[in-house]
């Protein structure tokens, strides 16, 4: 029987345990995998490609001490917000695009819409949003020409009042044609359900990505994180016949300059046909975020440990999800679960 078919906890379900998921080492006691969710995070979630599941692996700094699944809340049908296919979202309809805090994004490429979920300290699916205002959709064309690259955040400019400056949230998109990289600007106005799901039109970026300059054949972004802590979201990209990795530094709408890192992951070496990106960030908790790859074949999940630019070493989970293990469950990226309240 493979180790993770035992149960973890006492509250909590080893739903990976059929997968075949390699463990490096048993999951530790209730008490630190508690003292572990409380932290906050991050921990990295996974998605069974065949059931919908979602699962995540929480993290002691690089030790995965337990899995918590997420599930239903008890006012709400599990079916209604598990992603799989017998409910007609998982493989038939809904794909996941970006997982950030506490909330999952998800789009619908037959209807072009995009949904997030948000979810409490136990995994419980509290809050799934209504879907974003705008389409992307095959028939308008928009789909064949834009893809996600992911979230953002713009800090609030102008008179912020007591309560302070509120950023601006925002969905990313990449037209690899034009070149243009442009968002979505998302409305936070209204009730819990409705916040942040009106988009009130769109801005593009200053610096663009397109077939003239050989940028668009060469360059793929990976995804959106602030790499310097100015409450920006930077845009991250990789060149996979440099191994080149490299980040748009952004202020606002404009892109001040690039903070290319110290390694590279190039096709030369078979590191950009072996490693996939997972997310970015801050696994050794100093304040400064990282980047998480996955080897699907050997399992290895492993993080550069970042100091701006500079990749200082590589830290690698004490679990793996071989290549049986990636046949059904695929890391989505990085999650917190809310603070457990007061007992």
């Amino acid at each position: 029987m493979n180790s993770l078919q035992t149960t973890v906890s006492s509250f909590l379900l080893a739903i990976m345990g059929a997968s075949g998921c390699a463990v490096a080492e048993s999951p530790e006691s209730l008490g630190e995998s508690e003292a572990a969710l409380t932290t906050g995070g991050p921990h990295l979630l996974w998605q069974n490609t065949t059931t919908g599941e979602l699962s995540a692996w929480v993290l002691n700094g690089t030790n995965v001490v337990d899995k918590q699944p997420l599930d239903a809340s008890g006012i709400l049908l599990v079916d209604s917000l598990r992603c799989r296919a017998t409910n007609s979202c998982f493989n038939l309809s809904w794909k996941a695009v970006q997982t950030r805090d506490n909330t999952i994004l998800w789009n619908n490429p037959a209807t072009g819409q995009y949904q997030e979920w948000q979810f409490d300290y136990n995994g419980n699916v509290t809050r799934p949003k209504r879907p974003l205002s705008w389409t992307c959709t095959n028939a308008s064309g928009c789909e064949a020409a834009w893809k996600p690259i992911g979230r953002t955040s713009t800090p609030g400019t102008g008179d912020c009042g007591d309560l302070g400056c509120f950023s601006q949230d925002g969905l990313l998109w990449h037209n690899s044609t034009t070149g243009e990289v442009s968002r979505w600007d998302l409305d936070s106005s209204g009730t819990p359900a409705t916040s942040g799901t009106n988009v009130s039109g769109k801005t593009a970026l200053s610096w663009k990505c397109g077939p003239t300059d050989g940028c668009s054949q060469a360059w793929k972004p990976i995804l959106t994180a602030d790499f310097d802590n100015d409450g920006n979201s930077d845009v991250l990209w990789h060149n996979a016949a440099t191994g080149a990795v490299s980040a748009w530094m952004v202020k606002g709408a404009t892109v001040v300059g690039t903070r290319e890192l110290s390694w590279k992951c190039d096709t030369a070496s078979g590191c950009a046909q072996q490693w996939k990106v997972v997310g970015a960030a801050d696994v050794n908790r100093d304040g400064r975020l990282d980047l998480t790859w996955h080897n699907p074949t050997t399992g290895q999940v492993s993080t550069w440990l970042l100091s701006d630019a500079t990749v200082t070493g590589a830290s690698e989970l004490s679990r793996k999800c071989d290549a049986e293990c990636s046949r059904s469950w695929k890391p989505l990226g990085y999650v917190s679960f809310p603070q457990l309240p007061p007992r």
